[in-house]
């Protein structure tokens, strides 16, 4: 079986995490800090914390933004960071994604402004990487602070040294590129800001050492998955027991499973994790990313234009994952299966409904084109005789679907007088 994901992370990684979880010996915590500091460049204020999800949580604490104020959310999230936007006493709005570029489109931004309007967070998708300085300019003509969402974008520490973000949101949990199982990187603009939102964070409890050493080995045993015939005896093995290999799939590599969420996140990383993070991006290879987007490129032409690949009209997208629309998308995931290709039709995002009293139909356009959505198995290790055979299965059975896209962008809307000073302060 071609599986739809492995992890980034070498085996020899895996075991130094394990090991660094198990021995006090080596670099300290405080130059792992430091080390990951300086992998941003000097120009940026970066702050490693848990997750992306801490690092969010502590940034809308140190803003305090007023009660009821609105935050434009790019119209497919992750679950937890609207339940952190809601737990701040603050309401999501969603902007639609253009298909074609898996980002915020301007044509669509300026619809969704009003006097509540406060904060802007826009999530690049897919391995996409949007050009973020058009909705920076827009945000802080507006008064608005811009927070951009890269957890699924980020391909190397150099590429984020002059964001032109308010706060740059990074993650390196289990599935991403550049993995260290767990742990986020938050870059700020305003060192003030970003002493603020650390500050918020003192009082956390420390992730325990023991903790993450059992979160190397369960990653070890799912990074074993990703070879062929241990995941056919293990889709084997769960379908003999009542259990749907997909849905086992997308449950495994979940980073806060369970009920709560807000004690799980609010908590300072272990030293391991900054070791290993620190570790993971002093050894980054662009040469990997690099190939990883000519793969993806390849199997984008082999299936031909027909189709639309979400993401692939940027002239940068990396491939983190390869999605693609079509007409009936669980039927064509199971028929892949069959054809031993690990398709799936589910996905981690959700999709961020109007508030009350808001446009109705304003991410009709995206949940359009969301529900046709079907992820093919891809990694930058597999052969190009393996992904010409995928393009070829998934012609024979998969139906195209063609979006709605964006119109033209608008003129720019009112201005708001600047909030993101007297918030940072």
């Amino acid at each position: 079986m071609l599986v739809r994901k492995r992890l980034d992370i070498s085996w020899a990684d895996l075991l130094r995490a394990w090991f660094s979880a198990c021995c006090t010996d080596g670099p300290s915590a405080r130059s792992a800090k430091e080390s990951i500091e300086t992998a941003f460049g000097s120009e940026t204020f970066a702050w490693p914390c848990l997750s992306v999800r801490t690092g969010f949580d502590a940034t809308l604490a140190a803003l305090a933004l007023p009660p009821g104020s609105e935050v434009l959310t790019s119209a497919l999230t992750i679950p937890g960071m609207l339940r952190i936007v809601e737990e701040h006493g603050l309401v999501p709005v969603p902007v639609e994604v253009d298909p074609l570029a898996a980002a915020t489109s301007l044509a669509y931004v300026e619809r969704s402004l009003t006097s509540r309007t406060r904060a802007f967070l826009s999530a690049s998708l897919f391995g996409a990487r949007q050009n973020l300085a058009p909705l920076a300019d827009w945000s802080r003509e507006r008064g608005l602070v811009f927070l951009a969402d890269e957890a699924q974008a980020f391909a190397g520490p150099a590429g984020y040294a002059t964001s032109p973000a308010d706060v740059t949101l990074l993650s390196f949990g289990p599935i991403k590129t550049c993995t260290a199982l767990a742990g986020g990187v938050l870059l700020f603009r305003d060192q003030k800001l970003r002493d603020a939102a650390g500050e918020s964070t003192a009082r956390y409890s420390t992730q325990s050492s023991l903790g993450f050493a059992a979160r190397a080995a369960r990653f070890a045993a799912i990074k074993a998955l990703g070879y062929a015939p241990v995941a056919d005896l293990a889709a084997a093995s769960l379908r003999a027991v009542g259990r749907d290999p997909d849905a086992f799939a997308a449950q495994a590599a979940q980073s806060f499973p369970g009920d709560d969420f807000f004690r799980k996140i609010r908590r300072r990383p272990a030293p391991a994790l900054m070791k290993t993070l620190a570790r993971r991006l002093a050894t980054f290879d662009a040469r990997r990313i690099a190939d990883r987007a000519a793969a993806g490129k390849r199997l984008r032409e082999r299936i031909g234009p027909d189709f639309v690949v979400v993401g692939a009209e940027d002239p940068r997208m990396t491939y983190w994952t390869f999605p693609i629309l079509v007409d009936d998308p669980w039927a064509t995931a199971a028929a892949l299966r069959r054809r031993g290709f690990d398709a799936t039709a589910r996905s981690s995002l959700t999709l961020v409904n109007p508030p009350t009293g808001g446009d109705p139909s304003a991410s009709d356009r995206t949940r359009a084109w969301f529900g046709r959505l079907i992820f093919l198995p891809f990694d930058v290790s597999y052969s190009r005789k393996r992904l010409d055979r995928l393009a070829e299965e998934f012609r024979r059975v998969a139906r195209p679907f063609r979006p709605d896209l964006p119109e033209e962008a608008p003129s720019p809307g009112p201005r708001q007088t600047s909030m993101f000073a007297s918030a940072a302060s």
